[in-house]
């Protein structure tokens, strides 16, 4: 593929500190300390936190670990991108927050946001439009937008997206809109994934048929094969948990099905599991964003996540190796085939 004016050129290529998930629950290192080797690295001087993994004040940021990132940042001539923040209206099965609750909540964690210096702040995908009308008031007040993000099985005519539209488009706000993941339109199964579910004891021909079948036959169909299959193999939870994660957390739109929403996204997660790319299954849908986000001109942040983590084995790479490795990919993707 020869490279065209309008390929994204990713100027804001962050990286998301939730790639180090692991080492963030292992706490040898800190939080900041951590952030300090990414930079360290020079894999990126843009980056995105997830507010509860990184602030032990959480949800109410305290000035000290908020001056702490922000001196840390000033001190490395570094960005912040984007802050993940959460609604945990429904964490508690026997208490809900009411839309005031919500609100306050949420507030908190945007003000927060804008006083750190964050460019923009991400949420989950579906917030209720009661509490997004309520939200795009804080949004703009401060000045910083409010992103849900978009991936997975979402698809571009799924009911749910559809609704979020029209409410956006009900409230009218500029503050208010997407995160494009891609792991909306993979091309393939994970490399990685599908060895971890053989090294949890799932036959190779229920793996061979979970990759065969995934993006050719309905997901109900698959998933009612699959429990016959596994019926008497008497697996756990959380293998079984594993064995449906294609159904909710790996896509397979084309980002060319998006082509009339891409306007509404105004950030990119550059999700990623592993960097085998076997038949371009992870850098054909890289190079089909650049070439679709790049014929609009976009200007945002593209954020390199990974999400391997989950069942990788150490001698996949460290969270710092699997961000440069993943850049290489990024740039290396310009000449992908399809």
């Amino acid at each position: 593929m020869t490279p065209t004016p309008n390929t994204l050129a990713a100027p804001d290529w962050a990286v998301t500190m939730f790639s180090f998930t692991n080492e963030l629950i292992r706490g040898e290192r800190t939080p900041l300390q951590l952030v300090e080797a990414l930079l360290d690295a020079q894999v990126t001087d843009q980056i995105e936190i997830d507010a509860p993994q990184h602030f032990v004040s959480y949800p109410r940021i305290n000035a000290t670990e908020a001056s702490e990132l922000r001196r840390l940042m000033e001190r490395r001539q570094a960005r912040l991108s984007i802050l993940g923040i959460y609604n945990d209206a429904g964490s508690r099965k026997d208490y809900r927050f009411t839309l005031d609750q919500a609100e306050a909540y949420l507030a908190d964690q945007i003000r927060a946001a804008s006083e750190m210096g964050f460019r923009a702040t991400r949420i989950m995908f579906g917030v209720d439009a009661p509490l997004l009308k309520r939200i795009a008031v804080h949004a703009e007040s401060y000045g910083l937008p409010v992103l849900q993000e978009v991936q997975g099985v979402i698809r571009p005519d799924s009911p749910e997206f559809v609704r979020q539209i029209e409410t956006l488009d009900q409230i009218g706000s500029d503050k208010l809109g997407f995160v494009f993941d891609l792991s909306a339109c993979m091309a393939g199964l994970p490399v990685t994934y599908l060895e971890s579910l053989r090294r949890e004891g799932i036959p190779t021909n229920v793996v061979t048929y979970l990759e065969q079948a995934w993006h050719t036959e309905p997901a109900a169909r698959v998933q009612e094969r699959l429990e016959r299959l596994t019926a008497d193999l008497n697996l756990n939870a959380a293998t079984m948990a594993r064995l449906g994660m294609p159904f909710g957390r790996f896509g397979h739109s084309q980002v060319s099905d998006w082509r009339e929403h891409l306007g509404r996204f105004s950030a990119i997660h550059l999700k990623y599991w592993d960097l085998f790319d076997e038949d371009h299954r992870v850098s054909k849908p890289i190079a089909d964003l650049r070439r679709e986000f790049g014929a609009i001109n976009y200007k945002g942040i593209v954020t390199s996540e990974w999400g391997g983590h989950e069942w990788s084995s150490p001698e996949d790479g460290t969270p710092i190796e699997m961000s440069l490795g993943h850049r290489a990919l990024y740039d290396a993707s310009l000449f992908a085939t399809d």
